[in-house]
């Protein structure tokens, strides 16, 4: 008799997370996907469109050998899927026993609202009173302290959050089906039995809050880096020209808005390798992403304009490697017009207008140069690795780190550490047969219609008892 297939579970919703989770649930895994964050999907919500094809990228996460199985429908709205329970506001604390028992530890933040009694009507977010500023549009408008998990699934259940929340009541008191319940707090629970753990926490951005090189001065969760409040970091301007962003997106004339006026902003300015490749701060290597990072937004805002936006890139060395990268440079500066300036800008200063920045720098001939911009944005890329070191759990047996979470990796490189942790794992879960060794290398198949794209590894559920072997 066919035993059941191995619960695992694996931590963090990110791109890689979402991936991975996908593929052992079509191998007929059960899946549990904790998250700290309310919805899943990491850093890729925020972003308004992603390189070379400046789609979402989402969509190439699904299923592709038993799509039923996942409900249809964007996943920026959330993940629903037979086999996989995303597990909100969720983080692992401990990881104990053996292989194929593992005992995992989590601390859950409750959402102060029953999911199964909300009807989301909204009545809550209406009468809720307090308000903060709202960490998913990187600070740079306020939110209720009742609101939906993501701007994506505005139609979804509501959450609290608890550190803008002052429990005054208001919500509790109009809610029609009595879905508030304001008196919950944190709890801690042991999930037994679990086969796996895969680690995908991912990586942190680099924060220039105390950093007084460009402006910092206030957190960069606030979205203003502080002293000059027309420089943005990267992220916050990714939600600054979205149509879901603090604004609902561009000008009528196709422009993003100051935050310190909300005028057209028409000459914009990106600051390369922020918080990286600076031995100052102890961030000697390349954040591997940012480059691009700067194209793309450069490349929106100029096609979004009509060509009426003006934007210059400020860079030491442009890295374009990745497939179609540098066509997609020569794009942005051949057909849209994406001015590149290779230097090392020197400081930021306050320009003749006191809502412009000054930037200065030297350009490649070694001559001093000053220019005034609408918007400066800082490319920030990932943090220090103080801050980004993998939890202690990780080094328990029986858990697999996923190389995405070593460095920041765009899309196609999260899938391609998705799937090669799935591989890994599949190996560990695979059923031993008598007479055959307990290492097999796990099959991959190939879409023959996609150039020979690699899918996924996809195997049978365990058959048998587990073969367990150390990677």
């Amino acid at each position: 008799m066919a035993e059941q297939a191995a619960k695992i579970i694996v931590v963090g919703a990110g791109i890689t997370g979402l991936r991975a989770a996908l593929n052992l649930a079509e191998m007929g895994h059960e899946v549990l996907l904790p998250d700290e964050a309310p919805a899943a999907g990491g850093k890729l919500l925020q972003l308004e469109k992603q390189y070379p094809t400046d789609h979402c990228g989402l969509c190439r996460l699904r299923p592709s050998l038993n799509p039923d199985e996942t409900a249809a429908g964007c996943l920026r709205r959330g993940l629903i899927h037979d086999r996989v329970a995303f597990l909100p506001r969720t983080r692992v604390t401990a990881v104990t026993g053996c292989p194929g028992h593992l005992t995992v530890t989590v601390e859950s933040t409750p959402g102060g609202i029953k999911p199964e009694l909300c009807t989301a009507c909204g009545l809550c977010e209406e009468a809720c009173p307090e308000s903060g500023p709202d960490p998913f549009n990187a600070g740079l408008n306020r939110r209720k302290a009742v609101s939906p998990a993501s701007p994506f699934a505005p139609f979804g259940p509501r959450v609290i959050d608890w550190n803008i929340c002052t429990r005054c009541g208001r919500c509790r008191e109009v809610c029609p089906t009595g879905a508030v319940d304001l008196d919950q707090r944190p709890a801690t629970t042991e999930l037994t039995g679990i086969g796996l753990v895969l680690s995908v926490t991912g990586r942190s951005l680099y924060d220039p809050y105390g950093v007084d090189l460009y402006g910092g001065g206030r957190p960069a969760c606030q979205g203003l880096t502080g002293r000059w409040p027309n420089v943005l970091t990267g992220l916050a301007y990714e939600r600054l020209i979205s149509p879901l962003g603090p604004w609902d997106g561009l000008s009528e004339s196709r422009l993003p808005l100051r935050p310190s006026d909300g005028r057209e902003a028409k000459r914009i300015a990106w600051i390369q390798c922020v918080g990286s490749r600076n031995v100052m701060i102890q961030a000697p290597d390349c954040s591997n992403a940012c480059c691009m990072f700067a194209l793309k937004e450069a490349s929106l805002t100029r096609e979004r304009s009509g060509l009426m936006a003006e934007t210059t890139i400020f860079y030491m060395d442009l890295r374009t490697y990745g497939r179609d990268f540098q066509r997609y440079r020569d794009r942005a500066e051949q057909e849209l017009g994406v001015r590149l300036v290779r230097c090392r800008v020197h400081s930021l200063d306050q320009g003749d207008d006191p809502q412009e920045v000054l930037v200065r720098y030297v350009d490649p001939e070694g001559r001093p140069k000053a220019e005034s911009f609408d918007l400066v944005v800082l490319s920030t890329g990932q943090g220090p690795e103080s801050n980004n070191r993998p939890p202690e759990w990780a080094d328990h047996e029986g858990v697999l780190v996923a190389d995405s979470s070593l460095a920041l990796t765009d899309i196609a490189e999260s899938v391609i550490a998705a799937d090669a942790l799935t591989a890994r794992a599949a190996g560990l879960l695979r059923p031993r047969r008598p007479g055959e060794s307990s290492w097999k290398r796990p099959e991959i198949q190939i879409d023959p219609g996609r150039s020979g794209q690699i899918l996924a590894v996809f195997l049978s559920p365990a058959e048998e008892d587990v073969s367990w072997e150390k990677v």
